[in-house]
């Protein structure tokens, strides 16, 4: 069966090469008249004598050419292409020399163009790197453009590279760029210029262009390092300037203002003038929405120099008006010190109602009026008890010391606090406080008293104590646990239990950040020659040992 089919194909391709109409014989039977038959005859001729040339030249194999010899290889393949259309009036022997040029040409084409590609590329790398932009780019544009003919006109090629086409692409589109930015950045200096000089209009329309630039850079040229979202922000910023350029003039000359009354002391004018910019800003906002990035921040920062403006007027007030409560108390005027503490609760109300950010700032203020709000009744009782208490501490003067230790009766009675002491009695000392609760107790007796109160420092406790040079003169009680605070003889000086029962804080050196305090003077399980040896000690100032007490001093000015 096979045999027969391989037969009956053999006997219809022999028949039909031997009837004319095959390859190699139809062409030489075809040839209807003389004149076709003489022009194709005369082309074929130009195809073998083509061929003849393209081999007489020297191996150029992967090599760039010359322009002649490109011509010479451009017509060849066009004359094969004309005589493509007669191919059935060819023999075989003239198919083949069409055959053999085209090849040949094509294969020797396609090495010159990608040698001349590479060539072009290398150039415009060159040119380039000497910031000669306008050659280095006609030079990579040419190289892309050999590089896609071969890939479209000869695309069974071996040398076809369609990545190598498409890095050049994206090289020149990143190289476009250049000129792109060059111009996107002048335009914007343009603008900046003609801002300056007050034309805003000219300035929009100079920050129009540089941010048209930079879209196509962005959008157009992923790969350029000036693709830059960041700065399409700022062009839009600068377009809103320059478009209300008048009115953000205004609000300019409205900060300048305020800053001027801040320089003068003027803090309170300086806020009202902080708040008309923010009105101006809501209201330039509200009719010029674009204008919100530029204006946000401006409103952020008028807000800050509302509340500093407004902090440092009410801040200021109430130091006089506290300085005027504090000349009422030193002179026992108990009456008019609470009416000026209702006045002040009442301007507490008003800074509330009309600056709500300032309050904060007025913490201790507040804290302040609240005690004495809160003894009104009792605050002329507290303060007799108190001006008895103290004695002159020797060799300092004006200075007062506590003649016994701080008692749990009236830690309680000022603090308003239950005791937190681990020995409990009224009149035992108020231990396992930490040095800030002794230093806010300080604080309250000022306020009582209407002069400045603090702990001890380490000379004003020497100075009252004295400097032990034997075990004598240090006379600690010996019990097992704290005694009353003036339940023992006085010292000199009229003080109580400087040696012994709690030790006591003293106040912490300007200029030390640590967290150590000290405490002095030793307590009930101390002995005298611990205490010879260590009568200073330190501690961590969150330290709330049971064994550590205080004491305070106030500065009485002489009149």
């Amino acid at each position: 069966m096979f045999g027969l089919l391989v037969f009956a194909v053999l006997f219809i391709c022999g028949a039909w090469f031997l009837s004319g109409i095959g390859p190699g014989r139809s062409g030489a039977n075809n040839r209807k008249s003389s004149g076709e038959q003489v022009r194709l005859e005369s082309d074929i001729e130009t195809l073998r004598t083509v061929r003849m040339e393209i081999r007489s030249w020297p191996s150029q194999d992967n090599a760039e050419m010359t322009s002649d010899q490109e011509k010479v290889l451009r017509s060849a393949l066009r004359s094969v292409d004309s005589v493509a259309t007669r191919k059935n009036l060819m023999t075989n022997e003239e198919l083949l020399v069409s055959e053999e040029l085209e090849t040949l040409a094509s294969e020797l084409l396609v090495s010159h163009l990608i040698a001349l590609s590479e060539r072009l590329e290398a150039e415009g790398d060159t040119y380039l790197e000497q910031a000669n932009s306008e050659r280095g780019m006609l030079a990579l544009e040419s190289a892309l453009e050999k590089q896609v003919e071969v890939n479209t006109s000869f695309p069974d090629s071996l040398q076809v590279n369609r990545k190598r086409a498409f890095f050049l692409e994206r090289k020149i589109k990143k190289e476009q760029s250049e000129p792109l930015h060059h111009k996107s950045i002048g335009a914007e200096e343009a603008g900046d210029l003609a801002l300056g000089d007050g034309n805003w209009q000219a300035a929009h329309l100079h920050f129009q262009e540089a941010f048209a630039k930079q879209v196509e850079i962005n959008e157009q040229h992923s790969e350029s390092k000036h693709r830059d979202p960041l700065r399409l922000q700022a062009l839009q910023t600068k377009m809103a300037h320059a478009q209300a350029y008048e009115s953000i003039l205004t609000l300019n000359n409205q900060f300048a203002k305020g800053l001027s009354q801040s320089q003068q002391l003027q803090y309170l004018e300086a806020a009202h003038s902080y708040r008309n910019a923010i009105d101006k800003i809501n209201l330039l906002i509200k009719e010029k929405p674009d204008l919100g990035p530029l204006l946000l921040p401006r409103a952020k920062e008028a807000t800050i120099a509302v509340t500093d403006s407004a902090v440092m007027h009410f801040q200021n007030y109430f130091i006089e008006q506290f300085a005027q409560l504090d000349r009422h108390l030193v002179e026992g005027q108990i009456n008019m010190a609470l009416e000026l503490e209702e006045k002040l609760r009442v301007k507490l109300k008003d800074v509330e109602r009309q600056y709500p950010e300032v309050l904060p700032h007025l913490a201790d203020e507040q804290i302040r009026t609240k005690f004495l709000q809160g003894r009104k009744d009792r605050l002329a009782a507290q303060q007799k008890y108190l001006r008895h208490q103290f004695a002159p501490v020797p060799g300092n003067a004006n200075w007062w010391m506590l003649r016994s230790e701080v008692s749990q009766e009236l830690y309680t009675a000022l603090m308003d606090v239950p005791s937190p002491s681990r020995s409990r009695g009224g009149n035992l000392p108020v231990e396992s406080v930490s040095h800030a609760d002794a230093e806010a107790f300080a604080l309250r007796v000022s306020w009582l008293l209407g002069v400045p109160s603090q702990l001890p420092t380490r000379e004003h406790f020497f100075a009252a104590a004295g400097k032990p040079t034997s075990l004598a003169e240090v006379l600690v009680q010996s019990k097992t646990s704290t005694v009353p605070v003036t339940g023992a003889t006085a010292g000199p000086g009229g003080f109580f239990h400087l040696w012994g029962n709690v030790s006591e804080w003293l106040a912490n050196p300007d200029g030390n950040s640590s967290n150590e305090v000290s405490h002095a003077g030793g307590h009930f399980l101390d002995t005298a020659t611990s205490l010879a040896k260590n009568s200073v000690r330190q501690t961590h100032h969150n330290d709330r040992n049971r064994l550590i007490g205080f004491r305070v001093v106030i500065q009485i000015s002489q009149p």
